[in-house]
């Protein structure tokens, strides 16, 4: 039997604070699923700081709706420094990034990727998972 090296992860969780007196929960889930649903990677990126000249940014990859009880999914980092992997514009237009695909990647362009994480969120909280040096 192959025994594995645990590693090491950081967990982060929030409360989703509501402030609609009217609502039991907030419509987190309900909005992100609007913005998701039948989006493609370009829609769901987000430069993290405007002045940065490698504009810096965060992107939803990957994610799946559970029974509308929860979203799962991947946030990647990307740049436009060099000196790690290149992802292609081509990755931009798909609906998903799946994250087994970037081991493969030999492509140049100007977006790179640097590193993932994940997060899982319902209407009341929010958790993020990454190594513990993010």
């Amino acid at each position: 039997m192959v025994k594995l090296k645990p590693k090491e992860i950081k967990l982060r969780a929030f409360k989703v604070i509501n402030k609609d007196l009217k609502k039991s929960s907030s419509d987190l889930m309900k909005l992100l699923k609007q913005r998701l649903n039948n989006s493609v990677v370009k829609d769901r990126m987000m430069v993290l700081n405007a002045e940065d000249e490698f504009k810096e940014s965060d992107l939803i990859a990957n994610f799946d709706v559970k029974k509308d009880s929860y979203i799962f999914g991947s946030i990647m980092r990307v740049t436009q420094k060099e000196g790690v992997p290149q992802l292609p514009d081509s990755f931009l237009n798909e609906s998903r990034i799946d994250i087994e695909e970037l081991k493969s990647l030999t492509e140049t362009t100007s977006l790179i990727y640097k590193s993932h994480y994940y997060f899982m969120l319902n209407d009341d909280y929010v958790t993020k998972v990454s190594h513990p040096n993010k």
